[in-house]
């Protein structure tokens, strides 16, 4: 070993040593808590985990000091106009600026649906305003609200969750499948894990002609307490070596449950694949 590497050597080791000290000292301090990693095979260069580690040290500085303010006071208490007492292109103007008044503050608003600009700035002005948050000065740290989250749109979370669940049962691409369902799926009046219904989806693909270029119309949604059905338009090109490409349209039900904030895939109905 020439001295060039030998030093880079001692210096990686003395880094190591470093990041295993402000771990120590985090989980001291804060009961910071770390996965064990073999360093022989961590794909983490110690040059960047000292810098995670010392970010985590600012988080949790930040964290034991926090204090608890409304929205406003953060703001520095501003008053707003009445959204009823501006016109179109005056609410507009008003909502970019408290928008960028609220970036300036690292404060930030999400918006996952398409809502009206006035009922946004209704909201920031007279709802936000209210809400309490914790104030953890770490720079580049924002706090981040989501619209629906205060104001649920479960037409279109069903409509959204139906149509790209059965795009991607159609197209057997099950690897974020999970995202939508829930743990237990039924099929023909079975309750099964979620790892069983994809095996059984995958043997009824095997006898299927392959299905290209799903695309999914969601014709109406029944909502009912804490239950919901969806029922969709499923048209693709069915492909054979015998009849080639020709294009189909079936009928599809899928069956949904609310919990915990979250609407739940729970079955699927398409009797003309096997459903």
């Amino acid at each position: 070993m020439d001295n060039q590497n030998n030093d880079e050597f001692k210096n990686q080791e003395k880094l190591n040593q470093e990041n295993e000290l402000k771990k120590l000292k985090l989980r001291a301090e804060f009961g910071a808590k770390f996965m064990e990693d073999d360093q022989e095979n961590s794909d983490i260069p110690a040059e960047v985990e000292s810098q995670f580690l010392d970010y985590v040290q600012k988080f949790e500085e930040a964290a034991a000091r926090k204090e608890v303010k409304k929205v406003k006071e953060v703001l520095g208490n501003p008053s707003f106009k009445k959204a009823a007492q501006l016109n179109d292109q005056q609410l507009k103007h008003e909502l970019d600026k408290v928008l960028e008044f609220m970036n300036l503050h690292n404060l930030q608003l999400d918006v996952i649906y398409e809502v009206e600009d006035r009922e946004i700035y209704r909201f920031i002005t007279e709802e936000l305003m209210g809400e309490e948050i914790d104030i953890i000065e770490v720079p580049g740290m924002n706090t981040c609200f989501i619209y629906e989250e205060f104001h649920p749109n479960h037409e279109e979370d069903l409509k959204r969750e139906s149509e790209d669940f059965l795009k991607m049962l159609l197209k057997q691409d099950f690897e974020y499948i999970n995202f939508h369902c829930a743990n237990k799926l039924i099929l023909h009046e079975k309750e099964m894990p979620l790892d069983e219904f994809i095996d059984r989806a995958t043997e009824l693909f095997e006898t299927k002609d392959e299905i290209i270029l799903p695309e999914v119309e969601v014709k109406n949604i029944e909502i009912e307490k804490e239950k919901a059905k969806v029922s969709c338009l499923i048209q693709f090109d069915n492909v054979s070596e015998n009849r080639g490409s020709r294009q189909q349209k079936l009928e599809a039900e899928v069956f949904h449950y609310f919990e915990y904030g979250f609407w739940n895939l729970n079955q699927v109905k398409i009797p003309d694949l096997g459903f």
